[in-house]
């Protein structure tokens, strides 16, 4: 095998099988899929608006709109539309915070335990005050 074109058309179906791959993820992200989540979702927003569960065909209207907005959603991801807009910046903050404290768990404190606890830890929080007398 001397010939060019022969390692060329090998080499070339090699590069096309790497990328077919490595680059499956692509593929996935055309998939829109609707798992039980989204449906749960979709079902608590028809019941907060109607104040009843959907029927089924209300339900597949609610599924279309819900792949349509996803369509959406995605195409302008792709554009870059979410990219300097401040007003989508904060509510992704929002929903981040909400998420954290949704997850959080504290327990309650009485002033005994906090100031106990503040005194044992003085130094991470001790401020000085120009001009002040300590």
């Amino acid at each position: 095998m001397t010939e060019p074109i022969v390692h060329f058309v090998i080499l070339g179906a090699f590069v096309f099988g790497l990328d077919l791959l490595l680059n499956r993820s692509e593929v996935k992200l055309s998939t829109i899929a609707v798992g039980q989540s989204e449906q749960s979702t979709i079902v608590e927003l028809y019941r907060s608006g109607r104040g009843r569960d959907p029927t089924p065909q209300e339900m597949n209207e609610q599924i279309e709109r819900w792949i349509d907005a996803e369509i959406l959603y995605r195409e302008g991801l792709s554009l870059g539309l979410d990219r300097g807009d401040e007003e989508i910046r904060q509510r992704v903050i929002a929903n981040t915070l909400g998420m954290i404290k949704s997850s959080v768990t504290t327990k309650d404190s009485d002033d005994l335990n906090l100031k106990s606890w503040l005194k044992t830890h003085r130094k991470n929080y001790h401020i000085v005050l120009e001009g002040s007398i300590q």
